[in-house]
This record gives structure tokens, C-alpha cells and sequence, in this order.
């Protein structure tokens, strides 16, 4: 169980996906607004800035964050049938390169202040769109749990008692006439 929950090896269906992904957001979004709450009064309290202490609850919040999505991208891309080890690093540096090209050039970026060009966001437009609606695949898990065909057993030939005719010895029979009659 450790090891589908910390190794990201679970599938996760597409209406599945759907309904976590609401349910995650939803808690991550109770967890901020509360964060947020504390942050605040130990920050209205004091007068200043935050100090380390009360910044702890956020970074903790955003590793949960940041752990659950990629969790949960990772149990779709698998149950897809890709492999997660490779689309996850790629996408990710897809985003880095485009949120670095639409910094560095911001001709290129949606709007002023945008981090990303329309490349980018068509790409994470699709790749979204590719979770929620790709169907899933059963190939992996088929070669694993399916038997193999059994052709139906072999009945053996029994062979059947030969019946073997007793030949007597008998005097033959000697006619006198036709049938009855000739007696």
C-alpha cells in the first residue's frame, strides 16, 4: 500500500481523477484561507513581519500541495498508459522554458505580466485536457492479471473391449431339404 501511495504506481480513472482533483482543491483551498487567518493575526499582533515560525505552516502546506497534485497527475498519466518517470519531467521542462522565454521576452507572453506565451498555454490547455478525457488503458494490467488461454484438456482415447467370437466347434450343419419341410 506504502509503496502505490509513495511510489505513485495507483491508476487513477478519468471520473475519478475529475472528483479528486475537486476535492483536492477544495481542502487545499479550507487549509490556505486558514494559513491564512493564523498568518495574519500573529502578523496584525506584532505589528511587523512574519516572523520564521508562523512561515512554517505555509511551506508545509505548499509541500502537501505541491506532493498532491503531482500525486495525482502521476496516478492518471500512468493509468493512461504513459509513463509517468518521463511525461511529468518533460512537461515540467516544457513550462520552465516557457515561463523563462515569456520573462525574458515579454513580446512573447499572453499579457503584460503573464508568465507564459500562447505555446505554453495551448500545451498545458491540452495536457489538461488529456487527463480529464484520455480514455484509460488496460494493456499493462491485462498481460498482468489475464491468463493465458487454456485449450479445453484432452480426453484420452479409451478403447473399447474388442469382442472376440468364440468359435466353437460345431458339426456342420447338414441340410435335408428345404426347410421344414424336408425333415
Amino acid at each position: 500500500m506504502l509503496g502505490f501511495f509513495f511510489g505513485f504506481h495507483a491508476r487513477l480513472g478519468r471520473l475519478h481523477f475529475f472528483f479528486a482533483c475537486i476535492i483536492f482543491a477544495v481542502i487545499a483551498a479550507f487549509f490556505a484561507v486558514s494559513i491564512a487567518g493564523f498568518v495574519y493575526r500573529s502578523i496584525s499582533a506584532v505589528g511587523g513581519r512574519p516572523s520564521a515560525l508562523t512561515l512554517v505552516p505555509v511551506f508545509f502546506l505548499l509541500a502537501l500541495v505541491v506532493w498532491g497534485a503531482i500525486a495525482l497527475t502521476s496516478m492518471r498519466v500512468r493509468d493512461i498508459g504513459w509513463n509517468p518517470v518521463y511525461v511529468l519531467p518533460v512537461w515540467w521542462l516544457f513550462i520552465a522554458i516557457d515561463t523563462y522565454v515569456a520573462i525574458t521576452m515579454p513580446q512573447w507572453s499572453i499579457g503584460h505580466g503573464k508568465p507564459t506565451t500562447m505555446v505554453g498555454a495551448a500545451l498545458t490547455l491540452v495536457v489538461n485536457l488529456a487527463l480529464i478525457f484520455w480514455p484509460s488503458t488496460t494493456s499493462d494490467m491485462s498481460r498482468q492479471s489475464a491468463p493465458e488461454p487454456v485449450s479445453p484438456p484432452v480426453q484420452p482415447v479409451v478403447a473399447k473391449p474388442v469382442r472376440t467370437v468364440q468359435t466353437a466347434a460345431r458339426a456342420p450343419a447338414v441340410k435335408k431339404g428345404f426347410g421344414r419341410l424336408g425333415q
